[in-house]
């Protein structure tokens, strides 16, 4: 299902501070953890009509951080697009930057490991989230 205008709208980027955390949702958020580091919390259906926003952030991260945690832990759905983008954005990354994905064992994560986008993180850099918090 493709997002209509409005619903594209809707999609938000966030500062967000250690304290407003729980009062912000959106299908991307940025929590900024430090000056070298950035995390980019993904959540909700993710499909084609985020590709274009998700890889801009992403990719401004990467330029701005030394290092970037992808967080999916609140992902409903991916789509193919969105996961081949992630696929080009850390084939690109390879530049001494470090990429940390966060996820849970479950479809995306299935998903993810089948078309061997999580063979392009070193094993230390994926953290599987526990699906009962």
């Amino acid at each position: 299902k493709k997002m209509n205008k409005a619903q594209l709208n809707q999609i938000h980027v966030f500062e967000v501070k250690p304290e407003e955390k729980s009062k912000v949702r959106g299908v991307i958020q940025i929590e900024n953890e430090n000056s070298i580091g950035v995390k980019i919390k993904l959540s909700g259906d993710l499909n084609y009509s985020v590709v274009k926003d998700m890889t801009s952030l992403i990719n401004q991260s990467l330029d701005s951080h030394e290092f970037l945690i992808i967080d999916l832990d609140n992902i409903l759905s991916l789509d193919i697009s969105v996961a081949s983008a992630l696929e080009d954005i850390l084939k690109s990354a390879a530049r001494g930057k470090s990429i940390t994905i966060m996820l849970k064992r479950d479809e995306i994560y299935s998903m993810l490991l089948s078309l061997g986008i999580l063979d392009l993180f070193p094993p230390e850099n994926i953290k599987i989230i526990d699906g009962n918090k």
